[in-house]
């Protein structure tokens, strides 16, 4: 049995909200991860000075720094 509010796999980030699950698109510019993948950005969100200009798919060092990132920055 399915307790009210909770989801039945694993794969829901906030079972305490269902507008948070990942089947959502990502809405941009709001600092939440409506869509449990980790990513907090859109194409086109101004983010540290720059714009995101391409989301990865998976974490990715994209500018081999070392450091994971999902998104790509044009500052």
């Amino acid at each position: 049995m399915n307790p009210g509010g909770y989801s039945k796999t694993n794969d829901d980030c906030d079972d305490s909200d269902s507008a948070i699950n990942p089947g959502r698109a990502e809405i941009g510019g709001n600092s939440v991860d409506e869509n449990c993948d980790g990513n907090l950005y859109v194409v086109g969100d101004y983010v540290a000075g720059g714009v995101v200009i391409y989301i990865a798919p998976t974490p990715t060092d994209l500018n081999g720094d070392g450091i994971e990132n999902f998104g790509l920055f044009y500052r």
